[in-house]
């Protein structure tokens, strides 16, 4: 498990897309529904911190966007925005929830157009969200 601040730091890196190892700066592109792609990043700083941008979308019409960060073994989610999803988060608060967070506590998202998960330290990862 990473930590908020290690993933508010991967999340903060430029990246660029990449494709067959040549980097990429523009993307157009038309996605059949239901869709679902990857693209593939690399940090522009550090080449050997490699990310995928993961964009859904459900029969449902419930789109997500996840970005994650991956190692030879791994790949840790570090942000995902949902769109007409459900989400609950968890009914305790700990001492690393932010502030702004603590009135959605137990609550179901389910009232707005969408939601950003987040790292919280002392939670699974992406455990709590946001509108």
């Amino acid at each position: 498990m990473i930590t908020a601040q290690y993933a508010k730091d991967l999340i903060d890196l430029p990246k660029k897309l990449i494709e067959e190892n040549n980097i990429i700066d523009n993307l157009l592109f038309t996605p059949p529904e239901p869709f679902q792609k990857r693209f593939f990043m690399v940090s522009e700083d550090d080449r050997s911190l490699t990310f995928f941008l993961e964009v859904t979308q459900s029969a449902k019409n419930r789109t997500k966007f996840s970005l994650h960060c991956q190692d030879e073994d791994t790949s840790y989610g570090l942000i995902r925005v949902d769109y007409n999803g459900r989400h609950k988060n968890p009914e305790v608060v700990n001492e690393h929830v932010p502030s702004s967070f603590i009135p959605f506590a137990g609550q179901w998202l389910d009232g707005f157009p969408g939601h950003i998960h987040y790292i919280i330290d002392g939670y699974a990862p992406l455990n709590w969200a946001i509108p």
